[in-house]
């Protein structure tokens, strides 16, 4: 079999790298062993706040049970804040109910939250300059870009930074 020079300089260039990655090709590097690290992790969207805490605290067992060791509750989805929040309105506090009982089972939880979606009306109203502009200088607020919901914030806006702060401060006292 004949090999052309593209591919030979191509197979040996991946094979450089490769080597000089520093990646550990001994066996040891594929032993079980190595993969006890890893932990199981639950996404717990929204929709779930409305839950009792007993069925939560029957959910949270069950989930430990299976291997799972943390839990990732969306407690702000650019329209409600799914806790107790002073700046953001409230649909629920899922995460003021949740919070104790994962910690109770000994799950970890990582709240997350859309930082860049907003579609609070009043601020849509009061600060479309808050948000990301197209190539044609119209505001995502007027013409988001592919579906409605994506009304962006600017990132690189003055406004962001202390924005996401502020969305964020509440549930950042909830961590200790």
């Amino acid at each position: 079999m004949r090999t052309d020079r593209r591919n030979f300089l191509k197979t040996i260039s991946l094979g450089a790298t490769a080597l000089g990655s520093g990646f550990d090709f001994n066996a040891e590097a594929f032993s079980p062993k190595k993969q006890r690290g890893l932990k199981n992790w639950v996404w717990i969207t929204n929709n779930n706040t409305s839950r009792p805490a007993d069925d939560w605290k029957r959910v949270f067992a069950t989930m430990r049970q299976s291997g799972v060791g943390a839990i990732l509750p969306e407690i702000y989805d650019a329209r409600n804040a799914y806790f107790a929040s002073q700046r953001l309105p409230v649909k629920s506090d899922g995460l003021g109910t949740i919070l104790p009982l994962a910690r109770v089972e000994g799950l970890e939880v990582h709240a997350w939250m859309w930082s860049m979606p907003c579609m609070l009306p009043e601020i849509m109203a009061k600060h479309a300059d808050w948000y990301n502009v197209n190539a044609k200088g119209e505001s995502a607020v007027d013409k988001p870009a592919y579906v409605d919901y994506y009304k962006f914030l600017d990132p690189g806006g003055p406004r962001f930074a202390s924005g996401c702060r502020e969305r964020s401060g509440n549930w950042q006292a909830l961590q200790s």
